[in-house]
């Protein structure tokens, strides 16, 4: 469950990370420097491949209860569109780019998400929102899939850097599965973008 949310999170950070989505009143890139917030003086191009990967352990929990545990989460997408200061980007993550390793139990991930960044006005950072996604895990000895939903969540504040990171701390609904199953869970971790090595949001 946890994993479900950190499916759509790590979509929304490898996604929004090389594929950054717009704010209302103006677009968002994603950027080599933190020169000026303002605009981009070195924006990654098209082609760049943005690799995503968990700092300590992914938890899936509900109702205090910790189920399942990941040690290894890594998302590796390739940018496909650059951003501007009029344009705005939206980034896909499929199933196959997610890979979650070292799990307490046998965690699947069925489906990718969608993933968007806006840019926080005078910071190198953006909040960053997510859709989609499914993840099939055990819980109380059954299979339990959770996931985003189809409208945007907000997912939390995507901090610029060297590296970039987001921290996560999100529900996910449970779409399929048996009445043990909890309705919703939790997902806790936090997420590095490890390469490139920096990255810091612009409003183009």
């Amino acid at each position: 469950m946890k994993f479900l949310k950190i499916i759509g999170l790590a979509a929304m950070v490898a996604a929004a990370v090389m594929a950054v989505g717009a704010a209302t009143s103006s677009a968002t890139v994603f950027c080599k420097n933190n020169a000026n917030t303002e605009t981009c003086s070195e924006p990654y191009k098209i082609g760049t491949v943005g690799v995503v990967s968990n700092e300590g352990s992914f938890l899936l929990e509900a109702g205090g209860t910790v189920y399942d545990t990941c040690t290894s989460v890594k998302v590796e997408k390739e940018q496909v569109e650059e951003g501007s200061s009029t344009t705005t980007v939206k980034g896909k993550v499929e199933a196959s780019d997610i890979k979650l390793s070292e799990c307490t139990h046998t965690t699947t991930v069925l489906e990718g998400g969608e993933g968007e960044v806006h840019w926080i006005s005078g910071t190198d950072n953006g909040t960053g929102t997510a859709n989609g996604g499914a993840v099939t895990t055990i819980i109380t000895g059954v299979s339990c899939t959770y996931g985003l939903g189809k409208e945007m969540q907000d997912w939390g504040v995507l901090t610029g850097g060297k590296p970039a990171s987001l921290s996560v701390s999100n529900s996910a609904i449970k779409v399929a599965g048996s009445f043990l199953c909890p309705s919703s869970v939790q997902a806790t971790g936090k997420l590095v973008l490890t390469s490139p090595e920096a990255g810091y949001v612009t409003s183009g």
